[in-house]
């Protein structure tokens, strides 16, 4: 089976890169600088908020992609099935024809034979 891709996952990690550098940034400007204003510290907050629910969308999407794979392949597993037990039941059929036909033929080689045999000697 085809591992899982998700779509999105370059983008998931860019921007928990992203999240990452603008924490460390602004941990230094917090601890870098001698007074912090209420602004500043709101942005950082409203930052950090906004992250974290952009994460918590992907890792939704993520595990939506996934339940919607696990169905499609559960489908198509019992599509497969259906076209097996389809496909045994034909060869079966088609064996036993083959067994009915050469059955047939012998019986009527056999019948030509005595035909020619009770012609020959009435």
């Amino acid at each position: 089976m085809k591992k899982f891709q998700f779509p999105l996952a370059q983008a998931m990690e860019w921007r928990q890169t992203r999240l990452r550098q603008e924490q460390a940034r602004a941990e230094k400007t917090v601890t870098g600088e001698p007074s912090i204003t209420g602004a500043e510290l709101k942005r950082l907050d409203d930052f950090t908020r906004a992250a974290r629910i952009e994460l918590e969308r992907l890792q939704i999407t993520s595990l939506d992609c996934q339940k919607r794979i696990a169905a499609q392949t559960g489908t198509v597993i019992q599509k497969r099935r259906d076209v097996r037990l389809l496909e045994r039941l034909h060869e079966r059929k088609l064996t036993e024809w083959k067994a009915d036909f050469a059955r047939e033929l012998d019986k009527e080689a056999e019948e030509l034979h005595l035909g020619r045999y009770s012609a020959r000697y009435p």
